[in-house]
């Protein structure tokens, strides 16, 4: 049984992602002008209930990049559909595999 895909957690993890994708398009985070810091894109993110084993993705994953700081500023939270009434359900931030934060990097880069 195969492995699955790497998975990014947490901001910090990303400096390096965004440093190489920013170097393949010859950019350095001082060329970031700083009111075109911070770009918004959405991808394929996987969610994990915390209050039940409910898991599941969606394509309307959104995250906020700051290219200057070269990280994940924030991340949208969803509610799961079977415990959202529930009131210390704050909602579960997105994961995402290494691939589909290159794709939401790319997008930032290009907006």
């Amino acid at each position: 049984m195969a492995s699955p895909p790497p998975r990014i957690v947490h901001s910090e993890n990303v400096s390096g992602l965004i440093n190489t994708m920013m170097s393949r398009h010859q950019l350095r985070p001082s060329d970031i002008k700083k009111e075109r810091r911070a770009f918004v894109v959405h991808g394929r993110g996987e969610f994990c209930c915390n209050f039940c084993p409910n898991s599941w993705e969606s394509f309307y994953s959104w995250i906020q990049v700051d290219l200057k700081d070269q990280r994940i500023v924030y991340r949208w939270k969803m509610k799961c559909k079977l415990c959202y009434l529930n009131p210390r359900h704050i909602g579960v931030e997105p994961t995402f595999d290494v691939e589909e934060t290159e794709k939401m990097i790319e997008k930032a880069i290009y907006s």
